[in-house]
């Protein structure tokens, strides 16, 4: 038999694997069980260090909100090209029928969050005046704590979310100050009520078009994910208002995101900076609710084997095509990819994590002509349900170390994560299966 790299692969599988790792989560995987169910480890405040000079974030300093809002001419500039390159017909993924989809996911989104996706704070439903707007007078009254949480998530999930969590206001996350154009600068002392809670949604995005990145195509799922997180995040403010409580609902907007996901219990932050999902992976967009309403039970920040697994794969790293996520073999608490301040300000600091460049990230928006996914389609838990799918996370979790080498290796044995597939894009376009 030819010394081909599936025979390589599938004899890497077999040594990094044992039989009773492998009977133990074959069990698990057999019953539909996950990563999450078989060794999720809740806590009481974020799971990740934080180092003592940790502060919260500007909003003016995130990369997309300076090039929007004209602060920084050379974002600017780059973030101009998204969106404008000419379609090449003699591309797959680069034509007049991909950029024609682009423009359509963002429909919903650019009418009711303008700016929002750039992280500009209260415009459109995203806006501070609608605070109580249709608030009933009478505050409704649950059963209890739980009774409070379930009724959230039902209503979040009846409008579309996959997976929601309820966390307490926590300021370290929120911006510490807003910027808007035209407006400039402002802070929370110009916010209506004081927040007690924020419930935390995540939508889908498709698995299919997110495979095709970095064509256009993959971009008709990230903006059709903008436009459900304004549907969902302006539905759930109405739902709390219509239960008596005020309500603001954001996107990219007000806070950190992210760490905001894993306060809620939703996930674990990965290389690739995004929240990483125990079923979903991080093929998903996350939009929030501020509200006076305490009275739900709060989830607990989770673990799952994202941190350690991250560690050795570098699947995200490698397929990025502006080499901003970087290949280092541990987290660190400030970016390693630059040591001047200059080049640094738009992370925020503090946070045991991996660091990314983002200006790099933007600069190859422009090359492309439109945003980039490949981070996303190439993560390992970025994948469907199927029973080799599970079988694989569930092993991760149960023996980490080497058996994280074999999830990386069985993704690419099983042929997922490769970015760049022009064949991918003409399979999305030749089948229309409902």
């Amino acid at each position: 038999m030819p010394n081909t790299n599936e025979t390589v692969s599938r004899r890497s599988f077999l040594k990094l694997t044992s039989a009773s790792v492998m009977s133990a989560a074959a069990a698990a995987a057999s019953v539909g069980m996950t990563a999450e169910d078989v060794m999720a480890k809740s806590y009481d405040d974020f799971p990740v260090p934080l180092s003592k000079d940790f502060a919260p974030h500007s909003q003016r300093d995130l990369v997309l909100t300076r090039a929007a809002a004209g602060i920084n001419p050379e974002l600017t500039k780059m973030l101009k090209q998204v969106g404008n390159r000419e379609p090449q017909e003699d591309i797959p993924g680069y034509s007049q029928l991909d950029n024609a989809l682009t423009a359509a996911s963002w429909a919903v989104h650019d009418v009711l969050m303008p700016g929002d996706s750039a992280g500009i704070t209260n415009t459109g439903v995203n806006s501070w005046d609608l605070y109580n707007k249709d608030k009933n007078s009478n505050a409704f009254q649950f059963e209890n704590p739980q009774h409070a949480s379930i009724a959230i998530k039902k209503a979040a999930q009846s409008f579309g979310a996959i997976n929601c969590g309820i966390a307490r206001r926590d300021e370290r996350w929120d911006y510490k100050e807003f910027f808007s154009p035209g407006r400039g600068s402002f802070g929370w002392e110009d916010f209506p009520f004081e927040p007690k809670s924020v419930i935390v949604m995540a939508v889908p995005m498709d698995y299919h078009m997110i495979s095709t990145s970095p064509a256009w195509t993959s971009s008709g799922t990230v903006g059709d994910g903008y436009s459900r997180m304004a549907k969902v995040a302006t539905c759930i403010a109405q739902f709390m208002r219509g239960l008596g409580y005020n309500a603001i609902c954001a996107g990219n907007s007000m806070a950190n995101s992210v760490a905001y996901g894993i306060m809620a219990g939703l996930g674990e932050g990965g290389r690739n900076g995004a929240l990483i999902m125990p079923k979903h992976g991080p093929r998903f967009r996350i939009c929030k609710v501020y509200t006076d309403f305490e009275g739900a039970e709060y989830d607990k920040p989770m673990t799952f084997g994202v941190a350690s697994f991250c560690e050795r794969c570098k699947r995200c790293a490698d397929a990025c095509p502006s080499k901003a996520i970087p290949h280092d073999d541990k987290p660190s608490f400030m970016p390693t990819y630059s040591t001047n301040p200059d080049e640094t300000w738009n992370n925020q600091k503090g946070i045991y994590k991996y660091y990314s460049n983002s200006k790099k990230c933007l600069k190859f928006w422009g090359e492309n002509g439109n945003d980039c996914s490949n981070c996303i389609s190439s993560c390992p838990y970025n994948k469907p349900d199927f029973w080799h799918h599970r079988l694989v996370d569930v092993m991760n979790t149960i023996s980490p170390g080497a058996v994280h080498t074999m999830m990386r290796e069985m993704d690419i044995l099983f042929g997922y994560g490769k970015v760049g597939d022009p064949e991918k894009v003409v399979k999305f376009w030749s089948t229309a299966e409902f």
